[in-house]
This record gives C-alpha cells, structure tokens and sequence, in this order.
C-alpha cells in the first residue's frame, strides 16, 4: 500500500511536541550526581540513574527544535518571496522583522509575569543584572547569551539561551536563502565543515548545522521523498526506527562531541514521528496540541522546575510522576498564557502587525 505523505503544520507540531517532552526530561534528570539525589531511581547504567541516563540522550531536542524551524523559515520565506513585491533586501528585513516580532511577543509576556515572581523567591533583578543596563535590555530580547560571556550569571532564565542562537539564525537567514538558491549540498557541506572545524563561535557554529539541514529538507522535499523512495508503511516506520537506534547507541558511545551528531539523531527521530507516530490518532492529536505550546512551555518551565518550585516538582519522588506533574502543570499555564494573549486581544495585535500583505 503507497503513503503519500506531506510534511506540514501538523507534522511540524506533532515533532514539536515530542521535542519538548524531551526537553523537561532532559532538564528535570540531566546527568549531574549532584541531582541524583532529587529522585529515586531503580535502575543505573554504568553508575547513571536510567532517568538521567536517558536525559544524555534527549539533548536531541535542541537539534529537532533547529531543524523544524529552519524547514518552517524556510518554507515561509520561499512562499513571501514568490511575487516580485516580496523580493530584495528591504522587503527580507520586513519578512525577517515580523518574525522576530512573532517570536519575542510571548516571550516578553513570560518576562513581564515570571520575572517579577523572582522577587519573591530571591531572585532580584539587582542580583541578576547587576545594575548592568546591558543586562537587562539583553536579557529582554533574549541576547544574554549572545552579549555576555557571563551569560548564564547575567540571566534570569539560563533556558532562554536558545533564544539568543535562534535570533541570530533568523537575522542571518537571507543570507542563508541565497546561498541555498546558489547550491544547497555547497551550503549544507560548509555548515558541516564549520561544525567540527576548532571553531567554535559560541556554539553557533554546532548549532548552525541542524538549522540548515531544516531548509535543505524544505528545499529539497527531503520527507517526501523519502517516502516515495520507501512507499510501503512497515517498511517506514522499520527503517527509520533501525536508524534512530543506531544513531542513539553510536552517540552513546562517544565521549566527546556527541552534539555534533545531533543533526542526524534529531532527523531520524522526525523521520521517525513522520512516518509512525503522526498515523496514531489519539497520541498524535496530544501531540500536535503539545506542540502548539511548545515555544511557550519552553520559555517559562525552568522557572517552574528550578528557580521557584524546585522542591514541589521532585517531591513526587519517581522520575515519570515528576516528569508527568512538570508536563501537566507546564501545558496548563502555556493554556493560561495563550488564553490572556487572546482575551486581551495582544494576540490579534501581533498578527496585525505582521501579517499584512507585505508582511510575510
């Protein structure tokens, strides 16, 4: 039986939501003996509590996040620039200023509602920041880590960091989009090379390769074609799981630079949830939902973990009622927050202001 398959919105939320699943694993369990204490563990690898064992393995999420919003930027801007209207460099900063738009609205209602909290919890803004100007208008555009060497001092959220590499891939994104045009294996391959070059740019140049592999799936129809090339279901889902496990065991297996893998691990566990778990009704519909909040949960759930509510999380004791109460709680306050973004009509603001014709 043929599968024709596409790789689009739903798809894109459905992986989005496993992807955060194994982020809160992976900060709830990373792999430090100093947190191995916070829960009970019946199992260990080599020493290593299963749960945080495990964790190793779910630092893939970064990697899947990067590829899905380089295929998602990719994708938007491809279709933007289809009229002669959307083309050239002014046109690109509007297409690029409405999406940075898009992406530091929530976050700055996060800021505006968990920051504040810290002052109940010892977390001052003086302490911080240290009366640093710098500090603060960095952190509230998500530039800490890309402004400061001292970043994870000068932030309230050490999470946030991920913001500071995804804006500077989205500014550098035309750019990127011309070199693909140009070719995009020349541009895939560069990326590679600076990857495990001595470069190392501030993690940009690790981070910088799943980004790209994201617009090269988009460019090149990479999913699609996979599925045409394996069009029997079983087949798939057999394929893609045997190279999901193969890449995990291969990155179990290194001692350093395991990261620089992550490109291929996070691709195979998309390919993976394109082909097998986007078919299974009920779970994939969770999933889908979970992804929809995704960006917000990620945003504000290491204020819940960690900063304020650290003893109430691990008090549950067992790594999956832990993990089950963090996903819970973190899915019903992104419900919350979309829900005071819709009611007082900050969302419809936002999309006013970047879905105009010329917008993008």
């Amino acid at each position: 039986m043929s599968n024709k398959l596409t790789f689009n919105i739903r798809q894109t939320n459905i992986s989005k939501g496993v992807a955060i699943m194994f982020l809160l694993w992976h900060h709830l369990f990373y792999n430090n003996p100093e947190s191995y204490g916070n829960y009970v563990s019946f199992f260990s690898v080599d020493g290593i509590p299963l749960s945080a064992f495990i964790s190793v393995l779910c630092k893939v999420c970064v990697s899947m996040f990067l590829i899905l919003s380089g295929y998602g930027i990719h994708k938007s801007f491809s279709k933007y620039r289809k009229t002669d209207e959307n083309k050239g460099p002014v046109s690109d900063l509007r297409f690029i200023k409405n999406r940075l738009l898009k992406l530091w609205a929530p976050f700055w209602v996060i800021y505006i509602i968990f920051v504040p909290l810290g002052l109940l919890f010892g977390r001052s803004f003086i302490e911080v920041y240290n009366s640093n100007p710098i500090n603060y208008i960095s952190d509230f555009f998500g530039l800490s880590f890309f402004v400061s060497r001292e970043w994870m001092s000068n932030t309230m959220n050490a999470t946030w960091w991920y913001m500071s590499i995804i804006i500077v891939f989205y500014l550098i994104y035309p750019l990127l989009h011309r070199l693909m045009n140009y070719s995009a294996e020349l541009l895939l391959g560069l990326a590679l090379l600076l990857s495990f070059s001595k470069i190392e740019l501030r993690s940009y140049a690790l981070w910088i390769v799943p980004f790209i592999l994201g617009m090269y799936a988009s460019e090149r129809q990479l999913f699609e074609r996979i599925s045409k090339l394996i069009t029997k279901s079983f087949l798939q889902i057999t394929v893609s799981l045997v190279f999901t496990v193969a890449i995990a065991m291969f990155r179990l297996t290194l001692k350093d630079n395991r990261m620089k893998i992550d490109f291929l691990f996070g691709f195979s566990i998309i390919l993976l949830i394109f082909f097998g778990i986007s078919k299974i009704p009920v779970l994939s519909k969770i999933l889908e939902e979970l992804g929809k909040k995704s960006g917000l949960i990620f945003m504000f759930h290491t204020f819940i973990y960690f900063y304020y509510f650290h003893g109430f999380i691990y008090s549950f004791k067992y790594p999956v009622l832990i993990f089950l109460v963090l996903l819970v709680i973190s899915y019903c306050i992104a419900w919350l927050i979309q829900k005071l973004m819709d009611v007082t009509r900050y969302s419809r603001l936002i999309n006013s202001l970047t879905n105009n014709k010329k917008g993008g």
